[in-house]
């Protein structure tokens, strides 16, 4: 996790991209409110400035790749919710089996 200041000196952008960009990723429930940013956050800012570099305006730039990260998050968490309820399944079959067994015995 690195504070605002060291983000800028690593990035050189400017206090205004990362205000816009940390308002963006609050919006999106990707950050708290004075949470410092990490390394993924740090990949997102150097896609910006590739973003802007082929036209695109500051705010299109950040919108684009905090929706994707927004995404990427979204499905990451779906994809482990889905584990976990297989996971769920997987022993209450293992619990009706034993039942089954149980109730065969008597």
């Amino acid at each position: 996790m690195y504070p605002d200041k060291i983000v800028r000196e690593m990035t050189g952008v400017s206090k205004s991209l990362l205000a816009d960009l940390r308002a963006e990723y609050r919006k999106y429930g990707l950050i708290k409110e004075f949470e410092h940013l990490n390394d993924t956050h740090i990949a997102d800012l150097e896609r910006v400035q590739q973003i802007r570099q082929e036209g695109k305006t500051v705010s299109q730039a950040i919108r684009k790749i905090v929706r994707e990260r927004a995404l990427k998050t979204l499905l990451q968490e779906c994809k482990y919710g889905f584990e976990e309820l297989h996971e769920l399944i997987d022993r209450f079959e293992v619990k009706l089996d034993r039942l089954e067994q149980f109730t065969n015995r008597e």
